[in-house]
């Protein structure tokens, strides 16, 4: 045999392909250009040698990707169209498959990934995760996330509309926890609203006594 061919299926805003190699000693591999048909990007990969042999115990390509930085954390990677020396009716009872269908790869975040990924989801430069206790009685905390360190302004709305507090703090890029100290508030229900120079978040809760 001296040619196996296949497309590799990705999700080009996914993944970008940084190399190709043989497995099969004195064979080569080359790989085209990504064909884009939606967000799908189509591969094809050929393997050419003399008398190439299929080792279960051997690869016969290897590609290596890079992932992106997206909105998800995994995706399929999948081969298609496998043919031997280009289809040859020679090679038409011969079966030609994968191990599996496809394949998937998770993301596991380096320094820094979080942030970009949380921003690419959400579009928030700053995000209340979550305020607990909520009832809240003398104190609550309030569970964030911002893109960027720096100054923010925290305000505190009751429900007719009037402000009751507000105070300038500094915060750190990535999940923080503040605290509030509500123990004079009156009994209701409160916005808490944070804002910076790229945008703010609001969430209410409820004071009781």
């Amino acid at each position: 045999m001296e040619r196996v061919c296949g497309d590799l299926n990705y999700y080009w805003d996914r993944l970008h392909i940084l190399s190709a190699q043989s497995g099969s000693p004195g064979s080569t591999i080359s790989a085209g250009t990504p064909v884009r048909r939606g967000k799908l990007a189509v591969l094809r990969v050929t393997v050419t040698g003399n008398n190439i042999t299929l080792d279960p115990a051997q690869f016969i390509a290897g590609i290596e990707l890079r992932a992106m930085v997206t909105d998800t954390t995994s995706t399929a990677i999948t081969m298609s169209n496998l043919m031997l020396n280009g289809g040859d009716i020679e090679y038409r009872d011969c079966i030609l498959s994968g191990d599996t269908s496809g394949a998937n790869f998770s993301v596991i975040f380096a320094c820094g990934d979080t942030t970009l990924y949380r921003f690419i989801r959400t579009g928030k430069v700053i995000d209340i995760l979550s305020m607990r206790p909520n009832p809240a009685q003398d104190e609550i905390f309030l569970d964030l996330h911002s893109v960027g360190a720096g100054a923010i302004r925290i305000d505190l709305v009751n429900a007719l509309g009037a402000k009751v507090f507000s105070e300038d703090r500094s915060i750190c890029s990535g999940n923080i926890t503040i605290s509030l100290d509500t123990h004079s508030l009156s009994q209701g229900v409160y916005l808490v609203r944070l804002s910076s120079a790229e945008g703010e978040a609001v969430q209410s809760f409820v004071k009781v006594k």
